[in-house]
């Protein structure tokens, strides 16, 4: 599991989910998803789609940090992703907004 709450994977990057078949990966094509979740604003850390096929039929995943069981590829870092980082930091600790969780469904 990756509980990294202050540093987001660069978006390409592909991972596993916990208690995902290892041959099901997601690729991260989004981060910072804001929403609604049962009545609640907030956000995912992520929106992926099924890694070599792509967002078929508009198929999407949101998650967090908590649900990645495994990295099996980290995408693209320069110096656009060190500053899109600091930024995130900045917007976990000044942030109102609830990072959302679908575990928690009314």
């Amino acid at each position: 599991m990756i509980d990294s709450p202050k540093k987001l994977l660069p978006i390409g990057s592909v991972i596993r989910m916990r208690g995902a078949d290892s041959d099901h990966k997601i690729l991260i094509i989004n981060r910072v998803v804001l929403g609604k979740w049962n009545g609640e604003n907030g956000y995912f850390e992520y929106c992926g789609c099924p890694h070599i096929v792509g967002a078929v039929d508009g198929q999407k995943f949101y998650f967090n940090s908590e649900q990645i069981e495994e990295i099996c590829f980290q995408g693209y870092v320069d110096n656009d992703e060190v500053e899109y980082q600091l930024r995130y930091q900045a917007f976990v600790e000044n942030n109102v907004l609830k990072k959302l969780d679908f575990k928690e469904s009314k």
